[in-house]
């Protein structure tokens, strides 16, 4: 039951697969049951106005992004050691290609801000999570490579290669049982730090936000003519990422206040 229902989320969190689908309704009933369907025409275009302009999109995207602020170290209190996890988002497996190649865009962008954390909090620690989807290396150990190739020592890093979603990764990080001196930084993108940081507070972690890689930036949301009306295939992916994480939060709530 639950597979099925993640199968329709995903099908109905994208853009594309939405529109084809009114399209092919449209169509089945001019040619087959020879009615007029024009509302499914004019609801297939609407939806692809509202879903490829910049508008909308933009604004869930901003809804997620705009709760969280970049860590600021400066700031930071510098007599607690700090254990800086940073999520899985996916990898490549590619042994011909740098570690850091073998990284998805939001994953790179994670390990990134991980990296500059800890080569800013002396003493601080990395953990890394995400299992290998290809049966080969983990996704942890992927951004754990990356991390050592700028820097980072190898005796300072944390895997967790068995975690496949959101919830494991903040479960295994639970069973490391971290002094309570410490303080965990949550490292993952900006989009999806609200999710995650309502299931790491679930499980009484009571982490730091730390976002990375995010997708709106202020001269892009100043630009008001082009927030409004400019179209690309990337605000399908806006479109669809976002929606992805209300969905998973909107979940995530159920899931652990029923």
């Amino acid at each position: 039951m639950i597979d099925l229902t993640k199968l329709v989320v995903n099908f109905l969190t994208q853009p594309w697969y939405v529109f084809w689908a009114l399209l092919v309704i449209h169509f089945y009933g001019v040619f087959v049951k020879k009615k007029q369907t024009q509302r499914w025409l004019y609801l297939a275009l609407g939806w692809l106005l509202i879903t490829g302009t910049k508008f909308l999109p933009d604004l869930l995207v901003y809804g997620l992004e705009s709760q969280y602020s970049v860590i600021d170290v400066q700031k930071t209190d510098r007599s607690k050691t700090y254990y800086i996890h940073v999520l899985g988002g996916g990898s490549y497996h590619d042994t011909q290609l740098p570690s850091h190649e073998q990284l998805s865009t939001p994953s790179l962008s994670r390990v990134m801000e991980g990296v500059r954390l800890y080569h800013a909090l002396s003493g601080s620690k990395m953990i890394f999570s995400g299992y290998s989807a290809s049966g080969e290396i983990s996704q942890a150990k992927i951004g754990a490579n990356a991390a050592i190739t700028f820097g980072v020592d190898s005796s300072d890093i944390i895997l967790l290669e068995s975690s496949k979603t959101t919830e494991e990764e903040a479960i295994d990080n639970a069973s490391l049982k971290l002094p309570s001196t410490t303080r965990l930084l949550l490292v993952t993108s900006d989009i999806h730090m609200p999710r995650a940081m309502f299931i790491f507070n679930q499980n009484n972690l009571n982490p730091i936000p730390a976002p990375g890689g995010h997708i709106l930036k202020k001269h892009y949301i100043k630009n008001k003519t082009s927030w409004w009306w400019s179209s690309s295939e990337d605000n399908f992916g806006k479109f669809n990422a976002s929606l992805h994480e209300y969905v998973g939060l909107l979940w995530a709530n159920l899931r652990f206040n029923k």
